[in-house]
């Protein structure tokens, strides 16, 4: 996008400013990025915004939340300020509450209780989760995706959605490929609504099979439409949406770089490139065979399968992740960290019934240490009985305590 020469507009193929890949913006933006060229009303939210800072060059957007707090492999809680922010919660059943502002809530993996408390709130559903919007109009957003979750649970309940008046709710649910017309009371075309006592069930099911259930507490199917019920080809988070603070990749073989600041990097599908540079960066390639460079800072790295990981300067944290608990995300095989440093680092292991004490050079406790040359080699069994291994490059078995693992089961 080149506004160098007047005023530079783009906008969907509705009409409406949406946009789903990256634009390069060749200009200085002095003023707020504007729907339909007038300057964004009060309570008008942007999502999925795809900016990247480039040199002193930035877009302020009115209304834009950031994100200011990403969860771990536990379960937290947070609560948020009045202020508009992001939250995203990873593994782990977190309680989230917004607080104000006009919050992006996702509570990712687990069964999260998650309230967007006052203002124009987007809320995300995966798992088992209990959503409240709070006031104001709110968005719940369900996403379709090609490959199988495997989900313990996928039913989950809104517990004040608002079909009319001014405090009218949305629920969104995208990439699933199915039409208004589908909806009945059987699954035959991929999608119902029916009345089950006072609450109405939701039911879609997407491209890999993955059906989800969302009830729609104290509401009667009459009242839902397309307006309020809407079926959308691309979530609020776009894929290879870049911001200063997170960037999201796609299904395909991604290339994607961070900056000097603290980033969230995340591909999805295919064999992708991720470094951090500068900052505390988290990195995670999911199902593929990926390659990951921390860079400076104390970075975070999610590994498995055939992944290959460089934490680089600071002290890093290597997330090894079982395949059996958590088939869409992480991979078998052989996952190999480059440059691990003993006493400075720590490897997180997310999934595996293991702990420290069961090493040995066997498997009968479910984990080995293998001196391999200079290596080590760390096996480990998973839940469906299938091994994986993370080999350390350069580091010695001897040289490994307690200090340098973590057991998340």
């Amino acid at each position: 996008m080149d506004g160098r020469q007047g005023t530079a507009r783009c906008c969907g193929p509705d009409g409406h400013p949406s946009l789903n890949s990256p634009i390069r913006v060749i200009d200085r933006l002095v003023a707020d990025i504007k729907p339909n060229g007038q300057k964004a009303p009060p309570g008008f939210v942007w999502r999925g915004i795809a900016l990247k800072r480039i040199g002193k060059d930035m877009a302020p957007i009115s209304n834009a939340p950031s994100i200011v707090w990403q969860g771990t492999n536990g379960n937290d809680r947070k609560t948020g300020t009045a202020r508009s922010e992001m939250f995203l919660g990873f593994f782990g059943n977190d309680t989230i509450n917004g607080g104000g502002g006009n919050d992006v809530i996702d509570g990712s993996h687990g069964n999260d209780v998650v309230n967007g408390g006052a203002g124009i709130d987007t809320l995300s559903i995966m798992g088992s989760d209990r959503l409240t919007g709070g006031p104001g109009n709110d968005i719940f957003v369900a996403v379709g995706v090609p490959f199988n979750l495997r989900l313990p649970s996928n039913s989950s309940v809104i517990t004040d959605f608002r079909a009319a008046g001014p405090q009218s709710d949305i629920l969104q649910l995208a990439n699933f490929g199915v039409r208004w017309a589908d909806r009945d009371k059987d699954m035959n075309d991929g999608f119902s609504i029916t009345q089950k006592g006072k609450n109405v069930l939701v039911q879609v099911e997407d491209s890999a099979g993955n059906l989800y259930k969302i009830t729609l507490n104290n509401i009667k199917v009459g009242a839902l439409n397309m307006n309020n019920v809407q079926l959308i080809s691309s979530p609020f988070a776009a894929a290879a949406a870049e911001t200063g603070e997170i960037i999201y990749g796609t299904e395909n073989a991604d290339s994607l770089n961070g900056t000097k600041l603290g980033e969230l990097i995340m591909s999805y599908e295919g064999n992708d490139t991720l470094r951090g540079l500068g900052g505390d960066d988290s990195l995670n390639g999911q199902s593929g065979a990926d390659m990951m460079y921390g860079g400076r800072g104390n970075d975070r790295i999610y590994v498995s399968g055939t992944d290959r990981a460089w934490g680089g300067e600071g002290s890093d944290t290597f997330v090894f992740t079982s395949r059996a608990a958590y088939p869409a995300i992480a991979d078998g095989g052989r996952a190999i960290v480059q440059d691990y440093k003993p006493a400075d680092g720590v490897i997180e292991f997310i999934g595996f019934d293991v702990e420290f004490a069961d090493r040995d050079r066997g498997l009968d406790d479910g984990m080995a240490f293998v001196q391999k040359g200079a290596d080590t080699l760390i096996r480990v069994v998973d839940e469906d009985g299938a091994v994986m291994e993370l080999l350390l490059k350069n580091t010695r078995s001897a040289d490994l305590t307690a200090d340098d693992f973590a057991f998340f089961y």
